[in-house]
């Protein structure tokens, strides 16, 4: 059975099956702040993994029914899903809600993220050029959406104004975050800022990196575990420098040793299977908000009026 959660897919054995449930189509760490608005669907693809056995077939159902949530009870839920009574309530917990009331006010509070022409997710159901069209900029849409939902503006204007008072910026970003890197210092540079682009790299490079107070460094990774990524920051952090960060959502080792982060979601739509193309145009704008960011910020230092 599959359950479609927006852009997030859940694919389930049948409801008599004993089987246990196949897998998530993105998987994502988790974070503890929730004060954020995004949709409900989007909190059960952050919490998926620390879900239960029989709390994931709750979310599953939960996902599906969305709006219509708001007609049923505990017990009708608890009868569509096959559990008990105990485990809606267990989940509604899990889920960081007291009970099935303010389950089903999160059910409404938000638009869904987004209505999809086709639904296509992936390569896999792609079967006219429509398909494919759909694919790349319904994904497109749905990433900036969510991720807009989540950006914590006051870490926006954080990591803005870290930048706008830096002497020195390093920006740091390999692989498929190399491309990301490379539009941070382009624009970077074009405001004025001494910025560097840190794209290959050698294990001992960081030994001889020297840093003063107030110098940034810009760690990009999707995954936000990218080993090269991480020892470049820690060794800044520990030499005195700023570290930013922009990742995709969830507790990762850039996110834990950066001073603030900005992070974008993991949808699990893939152009080419396995990758994160999509997602990564996210963090495309979340490097475009900094900028725009980082110009106000300078504006204001310039005439504190503004």
């Amino acid at each position: 059975m599959c359950y479609n959660l927006g852009q997030y897919v859940l694919v389930m054995w049948g409801r008599n099956s004993k089987g246990p449930i196949e897998g998530l189509a993105g998987r994502c760490n988790m974070i503890t702040d929730w004060n954020k608005t995004a949709s409900l669907n989007m909190q059960i693809v952050r919490r998926y993994d620390n879900l239960t056995k029989m709390e994931r077939k709750v979310a599953a159902v939960v996902a599906q029914l969305g709006e219509a949530l708001v007609g049923y009870s505990i017990s009708d839920l608890a009868v569509e899903c096959q559990v008990s009574e105990p485990t809606v309530i267990r989940f509604c917990r899990s889920m960081g809600f007291q009970g099935i009331k303010e389950l089903k006010k999160a059910a409404v509070r938000v638009e869904p993220p987004l209505a999809l022409s086709k639904n296509i997710t992936r390569m896999e159901q792609v079967g006219s050029d429509e398909d494919m069209v759909a694919l790349v900029f319904d994904g497109i849409v749905g990433v900036l959406r969510e991720t807009r939902k989540i950006l914590d503006i006051e870490s926006l204007n954080m990591a803005a104004s870290f930048l706008a008072r830096a002497k020195y910026v390093k920006v740091v970003g390999f692989g498929g975050s190399a491309i990301i890197a490379r539009h941070a210092q382009h624009y970077l540079r074009m405001s004025g800022m001494h910025v560097d682009l840190v794209n290959n790299y050698l294990p001992n490079d960081p030994i001889f990196e020297n840093y003063s107070e107030g110098d940034v460094v810009l760690a990009i990774s999707f995954s936000g575990n990218t080993s090269m990524v991480v020892d470049i920051a820690r060794d800044a952090k520990r030499k005195g420098a700023t570290v930013i960060g922009l990742t995709a959502w969830g507790e990762n080792k850039i996110q834990a040793l950066a001073d603030v982060t900005l992070q974008c979601v993991l949808s699990g739509s893939c152009i080419i299977p396995g990758t994160n193309a999509v997602e990564r145009m996210s963090l495309i704008a979340l490097v475009d908000v900094l900028l725009a960011g980082v110009y106000r910020s300078k504006a204001k230092q310039a005439d504190p009026t503004i």
